[in-house]
Order: C-alpha cells, then sequence, then structure tokens
C-alpha cells in the first residue's frame, strides 16, 4: 500500500513538472532565471530558452538610484505573456538586491529563497493568467548602501514552450544621495526657507 501511494506521489509531481510551473518559478531558478518547462510527455528534457531579440522590455523609470529610494520597473512588450521572474543585480552578481513591494497579491509573489538578505528581491508569478502586451509595473525599492550600478533582469514566458530568459534593462548606477519626491520636498521647502532667513 505504501509503495502504492509513494507511486501515485511520484506521478502526480511529475505530471506537474510536465506542466511547467503555473503558480511560478521554482527557487532553483534564482540564480539561471531559467523556467526548466519540460517537453510534453519527456519529463528529462527541458525546453530550450528562445534566441533573438525578445518581444518584451524590462524598464525603469530613473537612470540613477540612491539609499532608500523608490523606482517603478515594468515589464511590457507587443505579446502578451503568462509568467515571469523579475530581480535587480548589482553587475556580474547572481543575488538579488532591493525588494519590490506593492504587487497584485493576486497574480505575483515574491521568491524569499533567491536572497536571504533581500527576500523580496525576486517576483514571479502565482498563476498563467495572461497578461496584455502592456504588461505591469512595480515598485522597487533600493538598498540602503552603495552596491553598484544594478541590472533588472526579466525571464518573460509567452506560454508554456515559448520563453525569454534574463532581458536585461538599462543599468542604473548610484547616485550617492536618496531623491526627495515631490510631495516630501513641499513639505521641507518651508523648513529651508526658514532656515535660511535665520544664517
Amino acid at each position: 500500500m505504501f509503495r502504492l501511494v509513494s507511486l501515485l506521489v511520484f506521478a502526480i509531481s511529475l505530471l506537474g513538472i510536465c506542466e511547467g510551473y503555473g503558480t511560478g518559478a521554482p527557487p532553483q531558478a534564482c540564480i539561471h532565471m531559467t523556467p526548466g518547462h519540460l517537453v510534453a510527455g519527456n519529463a528529462s528534457d527541458p525546453i530550450s530558452p528562445q534566441a533573438g531579440t525578445a518581444p518584451y522590455t524590462v524598464s525603469i523609470n530613473k537612470d540613477v538610484y540612491g539609499p532608500g529610494e523608490e523606482l517603478q520597473i515594468t515589464i511590457s512588450g507587443t505579446e502578451t505573456f503568462i509568467g515571469f521572474l523579475l530581480q535587480g543585480r548589482p553587475d556580474d552578481e547572481d543575488l538579488p538586491v532591493g525588494g519590490f513591494s506593492e504587487l497584485d497579491a493576486a497574480k505575483m509573489k515574491t521568491v524569499p529563497q533567491c536572497s536571504s538578505e533581500y527576500e523580496a528581491g525576486a517576483i514571479t508569478h502565482t498563476d498563467t493568467t495572461a497578461w496584455t502586451a502592456a504588461g505591469f509595473t512595480v515598485k522597487w525599492t533600493a538598498p540602503d548602501e552603495n552596491v553598484g550600478n544594478i541590472i533588472f533582469y526579466g525571464t518573460v514566458a509567452k506560454d508554456h514552450d515559448n520563453f525569454w530568459v534574463k532581458i536585461p534593462s538599462e543599468s542604473i548606477a548610484y547616485s550617492g544621495f536618496a531623491v526627495l519626491s515631490p510631495t516630501v520636498f513641499m513639505l521641507l521647502l518651508p523648513l529651508a526657507v526658514a532656515l535660511s532667513r535665520m544664517m
């Protein structure tokens, strides 16, 4: 009986593998960012990523970052897509930094196993409901310290068999200071004016 149950569990697990990762990228994809989708009916034959220019882009609303600064990161393209894995990494590093927030909880989640220091440094999909070509935008908060230039990488799956791995954004540099939001700037302006009159 125990052997029968074990075989049943094993068969179910293989079925899940063949269907891909409908609930998001697994922790073992954190570094290479390759989904690990398998050819239907062959549990040992992985599907290769698409070559050439991807129909998707990873874009950032700024070209510099300061300590703890908030940026907007967007995945979009010319075609719909059903899955993704997104990280921001320092140049020539394999681990993500910073943290994503303001996620659509019904469609996204963090992958805390990708970094013990930045548990919200990687995000993925939670189901295979398709995004339109317009994609989505999420908030990312920079580390409090200088980690050098950062590039955001996105692996995007059009469908189970067609995906592009580690699509890079433009590189953003460390600015050395936090950029104030317009709201904070307006709140601090009267104080700055008052202090200047006292000098």
